[in-house]
């Protein structure tokens, strides 16, 4: 705990910090967590505790902050898949602790390079498929000697169905990139959950 967070003993140090905390959410969610807290703090008043009471019990209003934005990014990403809703929930998980750093960005980059891999990979076979067909029978490229044999080139029902070959491949992988895409959305989505969980059980 920081020492700003330490001298965090009153409803109005903790509402601000807890307001900055929430900094990013949309207008009305920021609203109703901030009245749940002021309904909490006039509750426990109510029941004879100081408001420096009250902040002890309730914990670090910074990491409240985080948590609540951390919950609700990730349940955004859940109900609608983009890859806008997915970073924030990404950024928010890795915002919760040092270690989340390594356990959330790490196996996400990891997993985002090859489905990069497998997308830049089709989409060379498809282009290969593409320059052979202009080469052959549209316009002769001289440096794609360099890469297919002569007699591939030269034959038209050999080089049909190379660059048929080649274009159907490069798609049918694209398509399993998307899928493999999907996939990993699915899995990021679930571990940010189970993340979260078991940050919360500490």
């Amino acid at each position: 705990m920081s020492l700003k967070e330490v001298m965090t003993v009153n409803k109005k140090e903790f509402i601000n910090v807890l307001r900055k905390g929430l900094s990013g959410l949309d207008k009305n969610e920021r609203k109703d967590i901030l009245l749940d807290y002021e309904i909490h703090f006039a509750e426990g008043i109510k029941q004879g505790k100081s408001e420096e009471l009250i902040c002890d019990d309730l914990g670090s209003p910074k990491e409240i902050g985080k948590l609540y934005k951390a919950n609700i990014f990730i349940d955004e990403a859940g109900k609608n898949v983009s890859p806008n809703n997915i970073i924030k929930a990404i950024m928010a998980s890795i915002g919760l602790g040092i270690a989340n750093l390594v356990l959330v960005l790490g196996p996400f980059l990891g997993l985002l390079g090859v489905v990069i891999a497998i997308l830049a990979t089709s989409i060379a076979m498809v282009t290969s498929g593409v320059v052979i067909f202009v080469d052959v029978f549209i316009m002769p490229i001289d440096f794609i000697d360099l890469y297919v044999p002569w007699y591939l080139l030269y034959n038209p029902t050999i080089s049909i169905f190379l660059a048929i070959s080649l274009v159907m491949l490069g798609v049918s992988i694209f398509v399993l990139g998307i899928l493999l895409c999907r996939v990993i959305y699915s899995l990021t989505v679930r571990y940010l959950e189970f993340n979260l969980k078991m940050i919360k059980g500490k």
